[in-house]
């Protein structure tokens, strides 16, 4: 059974400066164990969440900058509890949260996720690569990587990096079948960027889980289909559960690439040196042929 979800939670103590997250799940199948999260327990309220960590193949994903912590003793106590969440309910879980770069200053900041597996160790670590205009932050840089998870292979980025198309195109030649992608919107690109980013699961061939902080939380089939939406601008129950399909599809644009689009760009520039060329010679032509 292929399914998932995104909860949109309330903040909670997760750090000691608190926690708001949204959740994605995908689950392989369902199970008849009893959750243990408790309100309060975990970051979260919610009894429908817990229903949904009742099997394992479960991926939660947080929303960008969930949670705001200092580095050292407050970061390591986030990673722990995070840690002890994803062993105690066999979860994936994509921790995406903010430290500052230095204990002196809290500018530049790093703005991060960690991919916890459901043995609670660290899989990936990943600092986001393109910030937006004006982001303070010390961007990532380097390859991306996949995690071989038990609901598939899955990668992940954060927010504006899947502005660029290169990102999407990376996960797609790593055959990576789920991609989370904690976000953080506001009113005047909600919906337009989680559509923006609905293009690139369409062109890698993968789902996308995007979770998003004040804007369009969506999961988005490798079809370009939306299996389930919700807006923090709309109000309503705050949690979100739909089904999403775990297996890659192979693509042309994983093969070529941006080729297509290089290729349009010289024929389109082929076509305006040939019109502007074109009436001068023509004009050349018809004066010789009077002589």
């Amino acid at each position: 059974m292929r399914s998932g979800a995104i909860e949109h939670s309330s903040r909670r103590g997760v750090g000691s400066r608190g926690c708001g997250w949204h959740a994605g799940e995908v689950r392989r199948h369902p199970s008849a164990a009893r959750c243990e999260c408790q309100e309060g327990d975990c970051g979260y309220d919610s009894e429908r969440f817990c229903r949904g960590c009742q099997s394992r193949g479960t991926l939660v994903v947080w929303t960008e900058a969930a949670a705001l912590v200092m580095p050292g003793e407050e970061e390591r106590e986030l990673l722990l509890r995070v840690g002890d969440f994803a062993r105690a309910h066999s979860v994936d879980v994509i921790a995406a949260y903010v430290v500052p770069a230095s204990q002196e200053k809290t500018l530049p900041y790093q703005n991060v996720y960690r991919w916890f597996g459901p043995d609670g160790a660290v899989h990936q670590e990943y600092w986001k690569h393109h910030p937006a205009p004006g982001e303070p932050i010390v961007a990532g840089h380097g390859p991306l990587g996949a995690v071989d998870a038990s609901f598939g292979r899955g990668s992940g980025a954060i927010c504006y990096d899947y502005d660029y198309p290169a990102m999407a195109l990376e996960h797609a030649r790593l055959g990576v079948d789920i991609v989370g992608l904690p976000s953080s919107d506001w009113r005047g690109i909600d919906p337009l960027h989680a559509q923006m980013a609905s293009l690139g699961a369409i062109a890698g061939g993968f789902s996308l889980v995007r979770s998003t902080r004040s804007g369009l939380s969506a999961i988005i089939d490798p079809h370009g289909r939306t299996r389930g939406w919700h807006s923090s601008f709309e109000g309503g129950a705050p949690i979100l559960i739909a089904e999403v399909p775990r297996h890659h599809l192979n693509t042309v644009y994983a093969s070529v690439g941006d080729v297509l689009v290089y290729m349009c760009m010289a024929l389109l520039i082929a076509l305006v040196g040939w019109g502007s060329i074109s009436p001068k010679w023509r004009g050349e032509k018809r004066r010789s042929d009077l002589r």
